[in-house]
């Protein structure tokens, strides 16, 4: 009789006990189940650098003809709008297809057209990408009819050339060096004099640590060059003149922020050799640079007028 109460009283307390923790575990059942439903996070992929073929004016030439399109990518950005090439024996002169890929452009430079160059990578039709250069500033010669862009733009490559001049272009050339990431490689092939004008490419181009890489910074006045390149707004050499012993007679022309003159200076540069790198500048030798008095003549200044020139181009609208 004893067992038989046990009995009974224990399958009270089960049935007590199951009626308490039923919604405990019913609880439990469902968020088991929606941790099955609802997949887990996948870890986010870097987004990986994109870089293009290092290749020569020559070769790009003829894989990106007359009347042929490309995408744009910028660098930087990576803000993307179409172009035609539509002229350009030394580098491809192009202009925007439409007007939304016009104010793309105009984005990149925000808002503001400039002569600036930019690294940028150039997706042709086949899918083939190849590292260049490219300002922000039309002028001259258009003929791509309701594009919303006032004549051409120009796009360069390993050893092209400006039309104007015929010669190479340093501020161009340093971008494609970025957008190729063949930086380092193309600076330890440099001598002193091209180092030079390395040097004040990046500097006209607001390229700061690439400036940095070419300062030696063994040196006190290191820090001192550094701190103040930032209150240039732009530099050009106007010549170069080998005094032997590494050192250098340069004209350069300087404009500083808020300022629309350009100080025209005469420099002594002196250079190092750091053979586990590249030439180096003094930065003693670079001081002058800084100092708003030094001086010997000063010009208006004119960002469409420096240091790019335009060339005449003629195009067949479309």
């Amino acid at each position: 009789m004893k067992g038989y109460n046990y009995r009974k009283y224990s399958i009270i307390v089960f049935i007590v006990l199951l009626f308490l923790l039923a919604p405990q575990l019913c609880k439990i059942a469902l968020l088991n189940r929606s941790n099955k439903e609802v997949p887990k996070p996948e870890m986010k992929k870097e987004i990986p650098l994109l870089y293009g073929e290092f290749l020569s004016w020559d070769e790009t030439d003829k894989l990106f003809p007359r009347y042929a399109k490309a995408k744009v990518i910028d660098f930087e950005t990576k803000l993307q709008f179409y172009v035609q090439r539509r002229a350009g024996q030394y580098h491809a002169d192009v202009q925007p297809l439409t007007a939304e890929d016009t104010a793309i452009m105009k984005a990149v430079y925000n808002g503001k057209w400039s002569w600036k160059r930019r690294a940028v990578i150039i997706e042709l039709a086949n899918g083939r990408k190849i590292a260049a250069s490219m300002h922000g500033m039309p002028h001259g010669a258009g003929a791509v009819r309701g594009n919303n862009f006032n004549g051409h733009f120009c796009i360069h490559f390993k050893d092209s050339k400006t039309h104007g001049t015929g010669a190479i272009n340093m501020d161009h050339q340093i971008m494609v060096w970025k957008a190729a990431n063949r930086v380092s490689e193309q600076l330890r092939s440099l001598g002193p004099q091209d180092i030079i004008e390395v040097f004040f490419a990046a500097v006209n181009q607001g390229e700061t640590s690439l400036a940095k890489r070419l300062i030696d910074d063994d040196s006190q006045y290191a820090t001192q060059l550094l701190k103040n390149l930032q209150d240039i707004e732009a530099a050009r050499i106007n010549s170069i003149e080998n005094q032997g012993r590494n050192s250098f007679k340069v004209n350069v022309g300087v404009v500083y922020k808020n300022s629309d003159k350009e100080y025209i200076k005469n420099m002594t540069i002196s250079m190092k050799n750091r053979k586990k790198s590249s030439w180096k500048v003094d930065p003693r030798t670079m001081l002058t640079l800084l100092d708003k008095e030094a001086w010997f003549e000063i010009r208006q200044w004119n960002e469409e007028q420096t240091p790019h020139k335009p060339e005449i181009a003629h195009f067949r609208r479309t």
